[in-house]
């Protein structure tokens, strides 16, 4: 079979597609004699900067000559980006041979398609005798499949609500549930500015070094100070929040970097979907920047609105989708103030909200009317003809951006900015 015969099978074998829980998971593991897939694990828990701390990470040991494997979750365009080995997506050939070898081994147990995925990553980065394997949490940390491994360095970022439903209604319920990814003995970070008791609690119930921001390790005016040691942590594309993690993570794993290591990593790391400009032109010749982020909780879209206000943009055309079991109205809150116009499209996705449901929530918490479109390819030139119609007077000079540049943000799920991609790239 090839890849996606497979990924059909692995989506049909088990029942229901979320089903946490580590018993199952962790025999087959066990089986394969996958629970410590590298050298030196890191375990990367959190509401949200969980995909950009483990790309920091990455280019951390990528400038101190470590070979590592990434997993992160979840995808936009292709399967193969959730399994990164030095930089490089494994081939099909390579995820294929660790479905072979997990349905082998698995015998009578069911798996699930995201336990699947795990036990692959967990095989493939022990096949190749790597020295670090950076792990992502998908869902909460304590039940979640990738919490079986045996982990040196765990980390976890900002704690907001999300996931209600399986994580709880609140920031100390929802931070219990992260705290699952706790090893006794072993450091975990914590950058959570305003962490909740309730990680305190189980650090001290496990006896966790647990290291918290602004206690343990300090960042003022982008200097770190951990110990007798100093760092500048210069500003770059991914949240600063995140690459303070990683690097504090790496010195405490590591314990050797230099001032010219962080600044290199930080250079070189970025995500696409995570605040990603794209530089276009609009069909009457105006400058353009299209920004997609994947801020599809009140915690991301407030960090989102940061950002943009930083940009110095006031205004923007909006093309938006989200799913169903997310804060909508509370998203649709934070950002509508620099919402000129809301389109919304129709999604190919299961669990997204349509586009009718979105602008009954726009104008349910904001009296707003939103435009609803049967593709995201009309939404696009929608927004477009927008851009055309009312030019944006409201934007200063940053470098970034000139008085007369349009900007069209791309916001929500996964799922809208992985179709805007691939508009973008049929454009080209």
């Amino acid at each position: 079979m090839n890849l996606n015969q497979w990924l059909k099978k692995i989506q049909a074998i088990h029942p229901v597609s979320w089903d946490l829980g580590l018993e199952r998971v962790g025999e087959v593991a066990r089986r394969m004699d996958i629970l410590k897939p590298a050298r030196q694990v890191f375990l990367i828990a959190g509401t949200n900067g969980k995909g950009s701390t483990c790309e920091m990470l990455a280019q951390l040991c990528q400038v101190r000559d470590l070979s590592y494997g990434k997993t992160t979750s979840p995808y936009l365009l292709r399967y193969n980006e959730q399994f990164v080995i030095n930089g490089e997506e494994v081939a099909d050939r390579v995820i294929v041979n660790a479905f072979e070898k997990i349905d082998a081994a698995r015998t009578n147990i069911s798996l699930t398609y995201f336990e699947f995925s795990a036990l692959a990553a967990l095989f493939i980065f022990k096949q190749e005798k790597l020295d670090v394997a950076i792990l992502e949490i998908g869902l909460g940390g304590r039940l979640d499949a990738m919490n079986i491994v045996d982990v040196d360095v765990s980390i976890i970022t900002r704690i907001a609500i999300d996931h209600e439903e399986w994580l709880g209604s609140n920031r100390e319920d929802i931070a219990r549930e992260k705290a699952g990814i706790y090893r006794q003995g072993r450091p975990c970070i914590i950058v959570d500015s305003n962490p909740p008791k309730s990680l305190f609690e189980e650090a001290i119930n496990h006896q966790v070094d647990v290291k918290f921001l602004g206690r343990d390790f300090f960042c003022d005016a982008n200097k770190l100070s951990l110990g007798d040691k100093e760092f500048e942590i210069p500003a770059g594309k991914l949240p600063a929040s995140c690459i303070l993690a990683a690097v504090v993570a790496f010195i405490t794993g590591q314990g050797i970097i230099t001032q010219d290591n962080i600044n290199e990593a930080v250079l070189r790391a970025e995500l696409p979907g995570r605040y990603q400009k794209i530089h276009q032109k609009s069909p009457k010749g105006q400058d353009l920047i299209v920004i997609m982020d994947v801020a599809h909780n009140p915690d991301a879209a407030k960090y989102l609105l940061n950002s943009l206000q930083d940009d110095g943009i006031s205004h923007v055309q909006a093309v938006v989708g989200m799913y169903r079991d997310k804060d909508i109205d509370q998203v649709f809150n934070i950002l509508s103030p620099i919402v000129r116009e809301w389109h919304f499209p129709v999604l190919d996705n299961e669990r997204a909200n349509a586009p009718e449901k979105l602008s009954a929530h726009l104008y349910g918490c904001c009296g707003l009317e939103g435009i609803t479109y049967d593709t995201v390819s009309a939404a696009y030139n929608a927004a477009l003809d927008g851009i055309d119609r009312v030019p944006n007077k409201a934007l200063s000079n940053t470098g970034l951006l000139n008085k007369e540049t349009g900007v069209i943000l791309v916001f929500g799920s996964f799922s809208i900015v992985a179709a805007m991609l691939l508009q973008l790239n049929l454009e080209k």
